[in-house]
């Protein structure tokens, strides 16, 4: 039978001259749940993440009973339910309604990514010179880096697979060194260096002379900043 209903059932028998008839207990088969669910999110970075589950039948039948398996061996009997993954990975859950007469309808979800976002930290090679100024900025990662955009705090921003460069200052000033990295499982990152970098300017030598032409042996002042000296 490929549909619900009550079906009666009767046996005839002919043979050629006579006929009997028989009727028996009607079949009954009963509707089945109609299932369909959801979840409140399916990929998350953050390992306290709460994902909420919800399901709901499109059959009216009273008395359904539910189960919820959420892939990671833990379950729930409400329809309507909430779960913390505490570990990383991804998980397959599913939930089954069963109605009285012991019919199920069996649902299965999207695959939920859950990843705990790598700790990482940035480090420069020098924090500190003078005008033009060229240092190195290395992360360092527990997970694997899949892109870095790279501020350096000039007003622009360099995107790259690496997770070390290097990077010339022109002109002097502080400026705050942050990053976005992405990884490869998809979950990213704001990672800051803690210790700003500063640039001094450049010292500038100016000086003039007393005498700039005679005959030998000539004897002139050189003037610097902030006082003559005899050459």
């Amino acid at each position: 039978y490929s549909s619900s209903g009550t079906y009666p059932v009767t046996l005839v028998a002919n043979n050629g001259n006579c006929v009997s008839t028989t009727t028996y207990s009607s079949i009954i088969i009963e509707e089945n749940p109609s299932v369909a669910a959801n979840s409140s999110s399916l990929f998350s970075c953050d390992s306290t993440n709460q994902y909420n589950f919800t399901a709901a039948s499109s059959t009216n039948q009273p008395n359904l009973s539910w189960q919820w398996n959420f892939g990671d061996g833990n379950s729930s009997s409400s329809i309507n339910t909430s779960h913390n993954y505490n570990a990383s990975g991804t998980f397959d859950p599913f939930v089954v309604a069963t109605n009285t007469s012991t019919c199920s309808d069996t649902f299965f979800l999207n695959t939920i990514e859950n990843w705990i976002s790598p700790v990482s930290t940035i480090s420069a090679q020098n924090y500190s010179g003078c005008e033009p100024f060229s240092t190195q900025f290395s992360i360092q990662s527990n997970g694997t880096i899949s892109t870095v955009d790279w501020d350096f705090g000039v007003g622009s921003v360099i995107n790259s697979i690496f997770d070390t460069i290097s990077y010339s200052y022109s002109s002097n000033g502080i400026h705050n060194v942050s990053t976005l990295v992405t990884f490869s499982n998809g979950c990213n990152a704001q990672v800051d260096l803690v210790q700003p970098i500063t640039i001094n300017p450049a010292p500038i030598a100016t000086y003039s002379f007393s005498d700039s032409t005679g005959c030998a042996p000539l004897t002139c002042l050189l003037y610097t900043s902030p006082s003559p000296r005899d050459v």
